[in-house]
């Protein structure tokens, strides 16, 4: 029994050790580079998905008052400010995950991006849901 004891402790204290690897990579990151390299992909993502589905919806709304617009272009205007909203809210989140300050900025952030993680991943993958409707949206429309 105590083998089975001393090994469930080895586990857990490889689980603290790899979480804690984990979290300095993050606080490095931000400390050098304001934040970290998956915040600073997602965000130009939202930012861009922002700014397209802002164009796309201001072009479909030009394109339903010159005539009656089809399903798919019903949908899209539906769908793009949606997507548009929920890629603004991801970079509004991901920008109060910015280190300004020095290191005890830094670690702050990033201890807050650690437990922010599975929110921003809910909202990443909505958004990423969105555009996959979009596209098919767009598709649809192109046909």
């Amino acid at each position: 029994m105590e083998g089975v004891i001393a090994f469930s402790l080895a586990c857990n204290v490889v689980q603290i050790v790899d979480f804690s690897i984990k979290v300095a990579g993050i606080i490095q990151q931000t400390y050098s580079q304001g934040r970290s390299d998956d915040n600073a992909s997602t965000q130009d993502i939202s930012e861009r998905l922002h700014t397209l589905s802002q164009i796309l919806n201001t072009s479909l709304t030009a394109e339903a008052r010159q005539g009656s617009p089809t399903n798919a272009e019903l949908q899209l205007r539906e769908i793009a400010p949606k997507c548009s909203n929920i890629a603004l809210e991801l970079g509004l989140e991901l920008d109060l995950l910015k280190a300004k300050g020095g290191k005890r900025d830094a670690v702050r952030k990033g201890l807050r991006a650690m437990t922010k993680k599975g929110d921003i991943g809910k909202q990443k993958a909505k958004l990423q849901d969105y555009e996959r409707i979009l596209n098919t949206g767009l598709l649809v429309n192109l046909r």
